[in-house]
């Protein structure tokens, strides 16, 4: 056995591992990592076969694998869904996803056992690697469906994005990073399989040092994914909570049931804006739409609600806007003061974060806009909507 052969058998076993901490460990979502872990990890395991023993010897494993190929689309989009906490428990539409699936597995069976296709048509000019036009086909359409899943999991993402605004002020607690590493990834290990597919397939003269790419890769992705999908903290689907809507995607409309007249909508508004201004609480950098609950005695729907239809904007937005204010303040008036303190004094716990929404709302970074101030002996206007 050459090394090569050795770090695939590794690689499998250590994947394998992996999905048994990620099913035992994670809840629903992480089961559901824990399956694609486990494909993953099989292909790895198919490939070693491949290279030690070829294909014909246990063609078998090579059958399986393809059967399975057609499941990272839907796995990795249900994962993404689960861990948002759009999906909630198991819905009969969902076997859908699994057509593609079922179709390749009664056309391929043909090639063991002939049931209504001559299995002549799908053996045909296969060659010694297992190739022909048949798998060919069956490749890049497997191809394209994770193609398919992945555009549709981002869409998630992006939707996801918005409703965090709504309940925290701050994306740092929620871990978004990891949902964004997680689609990215998996969306460089696409292009890297389409990649080595199509040399592979056309180019089989480089097949080996391409194939040798794609599964160094896909193992290192594996490791690190695997590893740091143990240590994620369970709060994405929080916002669903706080929402009320543990129903998933079965959910009604927003608000589509909640009409608060207009007087007792302003005096909701006025008590938010009290809360805000009195109270200062937006300096709390962990500050969420269930505390502000607290404080105001109205339900998070309802502050939602009020927010989004007085103000024009979100939760988030609104906070932050309290928050640059505030730190447009400090930086005015305290000219000793560093940039980081006055981020942290001014309620955020992420200077990244920080710079990014100070020059959203400001059009400057905090650094310039004290240098601008400084010159100009008064402060640049800031935008103060959240107050009208």
């Amino acid at each position: 056995m050459n090394m090569t052969g050795i770090i695939y058998l590794f690689g499998a076993g250590l994947g394998f591992f992996l999905s048994a901490c990620l099913f035992l460990k994670k809840g629903r979502s992480g089961r559901i990592f824990a399956s694609l872990v486990t494909l993953i990890s099989y292909e790895i395991f198919v490939e070693y076969i491949f290279i030690t023993s070829g294909w014909q010897s246990h063609w078998v494993f090579f059958f399986v694998k393809e059967a399975l190929g057609f499941l990272y689309g839907p796995i990795l989009f249900f994962y993404v869904r689960s861990i948002t906490g759009a999906v909630n428990g198991f819905r009969a539409r969902y076997l859908l996803h699994l057509v593609p699936f079922v179709v390749y597995l009664l056309i391929d069976v043909n090639t063991i056992t002939p049931l209504f296709i001559d299995p002549a048509h799908l053996l045909q000019g296969i060659d010694d690697r297992g190739v022909n036009r048949y798998r060919i086909i069956v490749r890049y359409v497997r191809i394209g469906i994770i193609f398919f899943y992945l555009a549709a999991s981002f869409t998630v993402i992006r939707a996801y994005r918005k409703r965090i605004g709504d309940f925290f002020s701050n994306h740092v607690r929620i871990g978004l990073a990891w949902l964004n590493v997680f689609i990215y990834g998996a969306g460089l290990i696409w292009i890297a399989a389409i990649s080595s597919s199509f040399i592979f397939i056309h180019y089989p003269e480089y097949w080996w040092m391409s194939a040798r790419s794609f599964f160094f890769l896909t193992i290192t992705a594996i490791y690190a994914t695997g590893i740091f999908a143990l240590t994620q903290s369970e709060t994405y689907a929080l916002i669903h909570r706080m929402d009320g809507s543990d129903k998933g995607d079965d959910k009604p409309a927003r608000y589509a049931k909640s009409v608060i007249p207009p007087e007792q909508m302003a005096g909701y508004r006025n008590r938010i804006t009290a809360c805000l201004v009195d109270d200062k609480i937006y300096l709390d950098p962990d500050l969420t739409l269930a505390q502000l609950s607290d404080r105001t005695g109205l339900s998070a729907h309802t502050l939602s609600q009020v927010i989004n239809a007085t103000m024009g904007i979100n939760f988030f937005t609104l906070v932050n806007r309290y928050r640059i204010e505030y730190a447009a303040e400090l930086l005015a008036s305290e000219k000793d003061a560093s940039v980081i303190s006055v981020c942290f004094r001014a309620g955020f716990n992420s200077k990244s974060a920080f710079n990014a929404i100070f020059k959203q709302h400001t059009g400057l970074t905090p650094s310039a806009y004290r240098s601008r101030i400084s010159a100009q002996g008064t402060a640049v206007p800031d935008d103060s909507a959240a107050r009208g």
